[in-house]
């Protein structure tokens, strides 16, 4: 079984306790963010590691603890990885409503610039919007002509008759 106990440095605190028995340096891993803290760094002394200099203030210190040294990983685990990052996990957990609101405003926008854009080329092409039989998908459009009711057929390319 392998436990993470996080930190957060503030680069004066030198000494980093476990909540987990460590029986023996073949029993622990200290990583700073994603290294692996060289065992020259630290020593095991009452189930802490206590630093030589203190490690430079806003890093994730992690220890993780094994049961066997076999245990020991060459990466934090995945338990470790949310505590050290939990505060971040809860402030996106709160924001999911707005999430939600944001991406109806998106698909309510791009509703309004498809209609603006059908606009847009009818009023380039000098012809009345009231008019307008069709819009294709690929942006050419119908409309009737004033002479006997003749269909149209246009594209945003020039257009053809």
């Amino acid at each position: 079984m392998v436990s993470d106990k996080v930190f957060n440095t503030d680069g004066t605190q030198k000494i980093f306790s476990s909540d987990f028995a460590i029986i023996s340096e073949d029993h622990i891993r200290v990583h700073l963010g994603a290294a692996v803290v060289s065992r020259d760094n630290y020593d095991l002394i009452n189930n802490a590691a206590v630093f030589n200099e203190a490690p430079a203030a806003s890093q994730v210190l992690r220890l993780q603890v094994g049961t066997t040294p076999a245990d020991i990983l060459v990466s934090p685990t995945d338990a470790g990885i949310v505590a050290a990052n939990i505060s971040n996990i809860n402030t996106v957990a709160g924001l999911s409503s707005d999430v939600g609101i944001v991406a109806s405003n998106i698909a309510g926008f791009t509703a309004d610039v498809e209609a603006l854009k059908d606009e847009f080329v009818l009023l380039k092409s000098g012809m009345d919007p009231d008019e307008l039989l069709s819009v294709g998908a690929d942006g050419s459009f119908e409309w009737k002509s004033e002479l006997d009711n003749i269909v149209i057929d246009a594209s945003m390319n020039g257009g053809y008759f």
